[in-house]
């Protein structure tokens, strides 16, 4: 039995740096031109995760293939068939159990992918809604300011309007209290 190879990592790092400096290359040069910066939204955009082509016929995608079958029908010649039906009476109390377990999964993942597809297309109904309403309340709210603003101007001249008949009674009742004050007057 040989021994075990060891391999200095800090030493292949070293040479493939010296490497590096002895050509000339710079980082623009060793980019592969894909951005490792973390921000998920900048590889997919949101148009492109959340399709609705795309998740109906993911979704559906998934309803076809969520059953795993334990084993196709087989094929070959005879003894090629005879040694896989062994294999698979050898093997199967080991596979069965995970066969089974990744069904229960798959089954799972399918019925609840399907529930939140659900709910983004009620939640798409329920936006819809919600803007059908505000646009809504938003003439309502317009044409209610232009009613109070209309019945403001009608009380405001109409104010005015009283406002200066009080102040033509009090002119003429000052001019006829001036006149009294001068009959009295000796």
């Amino acid at each position: 039995m040989e021994a075990p190879v060891k391999i200095d990592i800090e030493k292949i790092l070293a040479d493939i740096r010296k490497e590096i400096k002895d050509k000339g290359y710079t980082n623009d040069m060793l980019s592969f031109g894909v951005s490792f910066n973390n921000d998920f939204a900048s590889v997919f955009s949101e148009a492109d995760l959340f399709a609705p082509v795309d998740v109906q016929r993911d979704i559906e995608n998934l309803h076809n293939h969520w059953e795993i079958v334990l084993y196709d029908p087989l094929k070959g010649n005879p003894l090629s068939m005879l040694v896989k039906r062994c294999v698979r009476k050898l093997t199967h109390f080991l596979l069965e159990p995970i066969v089974f377990e990744q069904r229960l999964f798959n089954a799972s993942v399918t019925r609840i992918i399907t529930k939140i597809k659900g709910y983004m297309d009620a939640n798409a109904d329920v936006e819809a809604r919600i803007v059908e309403l505000e646009l809504f309340l938003r003439k309502y709210v317009e044409n209610e300011t232009k009613g109070v603003a209309r019945r403001y101007e009608r009380m405001q001249k109409s104010l005015e309007a009283e406002l200066y008949k009080a102040q033509e009674e009090q002119k003429a009742l000052r001019e006829r209290l001036c006149a009294l004050e001068k009959e009295r007057a000796p």
